[in-house]
Order: C-alpha cells, then sequence, then structure tokens
C-alpha cells in the first residue's frame, strides 16, 4: 500500500493474478503474468493506482508502439491491461482511467484489411503443396481444408486421424506455458472437442506417410512440435517457393471465406472452427462481401479441394 493507503499497481497485478489462477486455464494465466511482468509492472511499478490518469494510459500505449511489436500483439497486451485495471479499480472502488479510452492499437477496418486474403496468389500455393507432399505441405493442407488452430494441429497424433473414415477428431492443443518459472511445451484440453472431415484427395497422402498411433502427426515421434517451430517451416517453403508470406492465422481465414463462398451456414462453421462465439465469423464474411465488392476477387471461383 502507498501512505494514502491505497494499493499499488504492483499489488494490483499479483492480486490479479492470484485471482485469475482461480478461473482461467492455465495458460491464460501464463500468458497474462508474461505480460504483466515483461510491459506493465516495468511501466507502472509501484506507483499508487488512483494516481494512474488517462493521459499516462495514453503515454503507455505510444510505448508499446514504439516497441515494434505487430499490431496484433499490441491489441492482446492492451486487452490485457484492460482487464487488469477493470478488476483493480471495481474490487477497490476507484475511478477507471480507461473508461472513456480505447485501448485498441488499431481498427476494426485495418484489421479486416490485414486479414484479406483475395489478392493471394492461393492456386499457386496449392500447387507447391501439393507438389512432393511431404509432411509439413500436408499439415498444411489440413489448416487450409479444415480451418483446424495451429496449436491443435501441433497436438494431433495419428491415433486421432481415421484416414478410413476421412476424419480427424481434435480434443488437445500445444501450448508454450510457464510452470515454476520455467517455460514449457504441453498438451492440453483445445476447449472445444470436435470431429473434422477430411478431403477423400488427402486419403492416398495420409496412408503413405501414417506412422504408430501414439507418434505425433507433425514430428512422428512422441513429443510435439513447437506452434513456433511450424510457423518457420510454413515460411521457409514459402521462401523457397517465391510465394508472399502469409499466416496460419489467414490460411483458415482462407478455410473460412471460402466456406461461406460454397454456401456453409455460419453456426455449422462455428462448430468447425471450434468458436462459441461467432461474431469473429461473420466479421470474416462482412470483409469477404467488402472485398469482393472493391477488388476483383481471385478466390471466387476457387475451391480449396
Amino acid at each position: 500500500m502507498t501512505k494514502d493507503g491505497c494499493i499499488t499497481f504492483s499489488e494490483g497485478v499479483t492480486e490479479w493474478l492470484e485471482k485469475m489462477e482461480q478461473t482461467q486455464k492455465v495458460s491464460t494465466v501464463a500468458n497474462y503474468r508474461l505480460k504483466a511482468r515483461k510491459y506493465f509492472i516495468p511501466y507502472f511499478k509501484e506507483i499508487s493506482v488512483s494516481q494512474i490518469t488517462p493521459e499516462m494510459i495514453d503515454e503507455f500505449k505510444s510505448f508499446l508502439l514504439h516497441l515494434g511489436l505487430s499490431r496484433k500483439y499490441l491489441s492482446n497486451i492492451l486487452s490485457c491491461f484492460k482487464v487488469l485495471m477493470n478488476y483493480i479499480c471495481a474490487t477497490y472502488h476507484l475511478a477507471n482511467p480507461i473508461s472513456s479510452l480505447s485501448l485498441r492499437s488499431y481498427t476494426e477496418q485495418e484489421d479486416a484489411k490485414k486479414d484479406n486474403i483475395v489478392e493471394y496468389p492461393i492456386d499457386k500455393l496449392q500447387d507447391v503443396l501439393w507438389s512432393e507432399t511431404d509432411i509439413t505441405k500436408t499439415g498444411i493442407l489440413l489448416v487450409l481444408s479444415t480451418g483446424i488452430k495451429l496449436g491443435e494441429l501441433c497436438a494431433l497424433k495419428w491415433k486421432d486421424i481415421d484416414i478410413n473414415h476421412l476424419c480427424i477428431m481434435v480434443s488437445d492443443t500445444v501450448q508454450r506455458v510457464q510452470i515454476n518459472h520455467t517455460t514449457k511445451l504441453v498438451n492440453m484440453p483445445c476447449g472445444h472437442s470436435r470431429s473434422l472431415p477430411i478431403s477423400p484427395k488427402l486419403q492416398p497422402v495420409l496412408k503413405i506417410l501414417k506412422r504408430e498411433p501414439i507418434d505425433y502427426f507433425l514430428s512422428g515421434g512422441t513429443t510435439p512440435i513447437e506452434p513456433r517451430n511450424m510457423q518457420y517451416r510454413l515460411r521457409k517453403l514459402l521462401v523457397v517457393s517465391n510465394l508472399p508470406d502469409i499466416t496460419f492465422s489467414a490460411l483458415r481465414t482462407i478455410f473460412i471465406q471460402q466456406s461461406i463462398n460454397q454456401g456453409m451456414d455460419v453456426f455449422t462453421l462455428a462448430n468447425l472452427l471450434g468458436v462459441s462465439n461467432i461474431d469473429h465469423i461473420l466479421t470474416k464474411i462482412q470483409s469477404s462481401k467488402s472485398s469482393s465488392s472493391t477488388s476483383q476477387n481471385k478466390c471466387t471461383n476457387y475451391e480449396i479441394f
């Protein structure tokens, strides 16, 4: 506590993290703890929470913007900070300095533009993926054709893949979490267990690549590949193939937009993606419609398989 009896920022962070441990997943708390240790506490330190002003928060936002972080990660940091401040101010009945501020690091329009893939040469990417297909290319094809998340793909084992009935059972995800000051790669429930259909075109490829049921799909062994390593594999493949950069998140966006173009209803799509809130999908639909009306959509007549 400060001399005026008000809680300090670092004390508030500690209390908030302890509260989050009771209600949130281990990976979520680890994410919060990392941001607090790396960004929040070093900036605000032992200042009284009652002394934090909107101007100070604007300065904090400017500080983050100059760190060279990606826009998406900046939004994640600021969203986490907003949750933290809401908790402290509500618990101690303090005026909330962020209540009248927008903490988004970029607008919804910029976000939609960033995720717009209508200009991406998807047909060329497909040609590369189907040429001399290996486990990495097959994994990318699974993302394009099922919308599976990268962490879920890394957690996939051969026992989860039913080649004969052409389906995948998704139940786990791989994440890096901090446990007792040590960062570990762990398998944990994904939160939305579901069955995903596999394209028949992948069946012969999967039969050739198949390994023991206990082996992880991507690594071929008993230890999973880290999601960031799979990102490196994708980036290397794009460089070698002279293709523009694209992320796994954007590959899921391609799956969403193509599913919408082919007439899939939004609730079925939400179940396949493993999301309970359809707002994200509705945003993608609007983005797809806007892009189609303002530019020549190179993906309109394109089918993933």
